[in-house]
C-alpha cells in the first residue's frame, strides 16, 4: 500500500484538545488559525528560554539543539524573523571554543547523540543558507563537518565489529552501550554532508553505517523496525528491542537525503517507503502518533517527551526531499498549564485532552508537528555550490580528536595512596553534603533531575506553584 505522508500528518492534527476556554483552537484550513496557533505554541516554548546561557531550562542540552531546528523552521515557513538571530547566535555559542559542539559546560556529559542532534541543527542552517550573526569564524558547513569528524572518530571496530557507543567518553555510564540514536545520527549527518558537498567520503560513511546497522540487527531491513541498541558486554548479540519514534526518525531522514542525493535511486526509495510504512503503523494509535514504549504506562521521561518531535521533522524532511511521499500534523493536546496552551506528551490521552504534563519536549514536539502542515513553503535547499558561504573543511575538528579506544592501566596503590584516598573520600562526602543542601534551598527555576540511564523513566507532573517543572 502506498503511504501518503501528508495524509498521515493531517490525521495527527485531529487530536487537538479543547480543555479550557484558553485552549488552542486550530482550523488547519484557515491560515490565520494555523499562524495564531503556532505563535501561541512558540511563545509557550520560549517561556523556557535562558538567553544568558543560550539554552532552554528544565530540559537537556540536546533538546535545545533540536529546538533550534523548530525555530529555524518557524522563520523559514512563515517568513518570521523573530528568532533567526537567536538561532544563529545560539548555534555558534553552543558549538564551543573549538566549533565542534563540545562546549566546556557539556563536555563531561557528552553523548554522541547530543552532538549529532546539534550537527543536524547546524546542517539545517547550512541548507537554508541562514545568515550568520556575530561570530562567523566558521561556516555552518564547517561546524557540521567538525561535529561529523568528532563523532565518526569514535567509530569502534574493537567491539561489535563497528558502531558508535551511546555516550562519547568512558566515564559516562552509557559508554558501554551501542545505541541506534547515535548511529542513526551519524548516518544522517553523513547523508546530509554527502548531498551538500558531493564529497564521496561522506557517501562511504553512509554505506558503512547503514551496513553495520542492518548487519548488527539494530535496523531490521525486512520490516524496518529500529531497535534501541545493545550492550558491548554481549558483543551486541543481545539487542534491546524497544522501539522509539526518534530512532526511526533519524534513520528515515538520512534515507530521504540519500534518495534526494542519488536522484531517486531505487535502493534508497525502497528504504524510505519501508520506514514510512513502519512509522505510520507502529507509531500510530487510533490514527494518532504516539510512543508506545512509554505512553502505555505513562512513564515518559524528559528525553522521551521530545521523541515524536524528531519523528515529525523526519516526515517533513521526507516530503521535501522525496515529494512523491506527499499526498498533513497536529495541534496536539495543547490546552494545559496556567496559560491553557501547554502541550502534553499523550496526544491521544483521554479523547484528546491535556494529560497534565508540560515542558520543553512536549512543546517542541507539538510545535514541529503543526509547522509541518506548511512543509510546502520550504525553499529549495542549497548545496555548497549554491550557498552564499562556500567555506568547507573536511578535516575541521579532527585536530581535536582523541583515540576512540581507551585503555586504562591502574597501578597498585601504596600506603600513601590509601591515605590520600581517605582524605579525598572525606572531602568528597563534605562537598556532596554541601551541594545537596544547596540544591534543596536553591530556587527551582531551571533545575532538572539527573538524566536517567538507558531504560529508566520518570513522570513529570504539574504543580500549582511558580516552578517550571517538578518531578
Amino acid at each position: 500500500m502506498r503511504i501518503s505522508l501528508f495524509s498521515f500528518l493531517y490525521v495527527v492534527y485531529i487530536c487537538l484538545a479543547f480543555f479550557e476556554v484558553q485552549a488552542l483552537h486550530l482550523n488547519i484550513h484557515d491560515n490565520d488559525s494555523v499562524r495564531s496557533t503556532i505563535n501561541s505554541m512558540t511563545g509557550e516554548l520560549m517561556n523556557y528560554w535562558n538567553g544568558t546561557d543560550h539554552k532552554f531550562v528544565a530540559s537537556y542540552w540536546w533538546l535545545t539543539g533540536a529546538s533550534m531546528t523548530v525555530l529555524l523552521n518557524n522563520g523559514i515557513l512563515f517568513n518570521n524573523n523573530t528568532y533567526t538571530d537567536l538561532v544563529s547566535e545560539s548555534l555558534m555559542y553552543n558549538a564551543g571554543s573549538d566549533y565542534d559542539f563540545e562546549p566546556s559546560d557539556e563536555y563531561f556529559n557528552l553523548g554522541n547523540d547530543d552532538q549529532g542532534i546539534w550537527g543536524a541543527a547546524v546542517m539545517d542552517a547550512a541548507e537554508l543558507d541562514l545568515k550568520q550573526v556575530g561570530d562567523s569564524s566558521a561556516s555552518w558547513l564547517e561546524l557540521g563537518q567538525a561535529a561529523f569528524n568528532r563523532i565518526s572518530d569514535r567509530w569502534d571496530t574493537v567491539n561489535c565489529k563497528g558502531g558508535l557507543r551511546w555516550q562519547a567518553f568512558p566515564w559516562l555510564s552509557g559508554y558501554s552501550y551501542k545505541s541506534s540514536i547515535s548511529n542513526g545520527l551519524l548516518f544522517q549527518l553523513a547523508a546530509r554532508l554527502a548531498r551538500f558537498t558531493g564529497d564521496p567520503k561522506y557517501e562511504d560513511w553512509v554505506n558503512r553505517v547503514w551496513d553495520w546497522s542492518t548487519s548488527s540487527g539494530f535496523v531490521n531491513s525486512t520490516d524496518f523496525s529500529v531497535y534501541d541498541g545493545s550492550k558491548i558486554s554481549t558483543n551486541c548479540t543481545v539487542i534491546d528491542h524497544s522501539q522509539w519514534s526518534y530512532n526511526l526518525g533519524v534513520y528515515m531522514t538520512g534515507v530521504a537525503y540519500m534518495y534526494n542525493h542519488t536522484r531517486g535511486d531505487n535502493f534508497w526509495k525502497d528504504k524510505l517507503d519501508g520506514f514510512i510504512s513502519h512509522a505510520t503503523s507502529f507509531f500510530m494509535n487510533n490514527d494518532i502518533a504516539w510512543d508506545p514504549q512509554c505512553e502505555t504506562t505513562g512513564s515518559c521521561n524528559i528525553d522521551q517527551t521530545a521523541f515524536k518531535g524528531i519523528l515529525m521533522q523526519s516526515f517533513g524532511n521526507a516530503i521535501r526531499l522525496a515529494p512523491y511521499t506527499k499526498t498533513t500534523a497536529a495541534a496536539l493536546a495543547c490546552s494545559g498549564g496556567y496559560s491553557g496552551k501547554s502541550c502534553g506528551v499523550h496526544w491521544s490521552w483521554d479523547n484528546g485532552t491535556w494529560d497534565g504534563t508540560y515542558g520543553v519536549g512536549q512543546q517542541y514536539s507539538a510545535l514541529e508537528a503543526v509547522q509541518m502542515l506548511y512543509v510546502d513553503n520550504y525553499p529549495k535547499l542549497v548545496t555548497l555550490s549554491t550557498s552564499s558561504d562556500n567555506r568547507s573543511n573536511t578535516t575541521f575538528g579532527s585536530a581535536n580528536s582523541t583515540s576512540n579506544n581507551y585503555e586504562v592501566t591502574i597501578p597498585r596503590p601504596t600506603e600513601a595512596d590509601r591515605g590520600g584516598a581517605g582524605f579525598l573520600t572525606f572531602l568528597s562526602a563534605f562537598l556532596i553534603l554541601g551541594v545537596s543542601i544547596w540544591a534543596i534551598i536553591e530556587d527551582e527555576e531551571g533545575k532538572i533531575p539527573s538524566r536517567n540511564q538507558q531504560g529508566e523513566t520518570e513522570i513529570v507532573e504539574e504543580k500549582k506553584d511558580d516552578t517550571v517543572m517538578s518531578v
